[in-house]
């Protein structure tokens, strides 16, 4: 999960500072999937831990 949250980092830094830097639409769909199952996982952990009882889906 860290290479993946790093190569999303690495294409937003691009992004912002490469005029040229162009991401497909598939490969910015996967990315977005990707960071959603790391925020669920994250949730998942802390309510497994009894740290969060916030925002339900």
């Amino acid at each position: 999960m860290g290479k993946e949250l790093n190569r999303a980092f690495e294409k937003r830094q691009l992004s912002e500072y490469e005029y040229t830097f162009v991401i497909s639409q598939d490969e910015a769909q996967k990315m977005l999937e990707k960071g959603e199952n790391f925020i669920e996982r994250i949730i998942a952990w802390l309510q497994e831990k009894r740290h969060y009882e916030g925002l339900e889906k």
